[in-house]
């Protein structure tokens, strides 16, 4: 993983740790897929606070939204579409990380206090959607949306 994840703790750090992902996002960084997926497995202690699944579901939502309000992705269909489906992705990626977390440890019969509450762990898909199996954007992808995104 990254090592400037490791000391990711205040909200600020983990702002500019997300837009450092979203650049190497774009620059085709190979390793930030399986990055993703460690982050999610480091967050399982966020079970413990009664944040789950359902809440990492909830983040996706809340970032889509705080970037589709942007004016150049609000002003065009395809950029808000492309925004969506990278937001979906990482969460997807993230999620996927923290849900195999959880198995290993409840396999494992560890680190889960008395009374854990299952609904945490409810899962609104296993897998990753298909059509989306990697971050990696392809260098024509990046060409287009700069360039539709320059002539507005």
């Amino acid at each position: 993983m990254n090592e400037s994840s490791a000391s990711v703790r205040t909200v600020s750090e983990h702002a500019n740790y997300f837009m450092n992902l979203l650049d190497r996002i774009t620059e085709n960084d190979n390793e930030v897929d399986n990055e993703l997926r460690q982050l999610g497995s480091k967050h399982v202690f966020l079970l413990d606070m009664g944040i789950g699944v359902p809440d990492l579901e909830k983040f996706g939502e809340i970032v889509a939204d705080a970037f589709l309000k942007l004016d150049g992705i609000r002003q065009s269909k395809e950029a808000t579409k492309a925004w969506r489906m990278l937001i979906a992705s990482i969460v997807d990626h993230i999620r996927v990380g923290f849900e195999s977390e959880v198995r290993l440890r409840k396999r494992k019969g560890s680190v889960f206090p008395d009374g854990f509450d299952e609904s945490l762990y409810d899962r609104r898909n296993s897998m990753p959607d298909p059509r989306r199996p990697s971050l990696s954007l392809h260098a024509n992808s990046i060409d287009n949306v700069t360039r539709k995104l320059s002539q507005m």
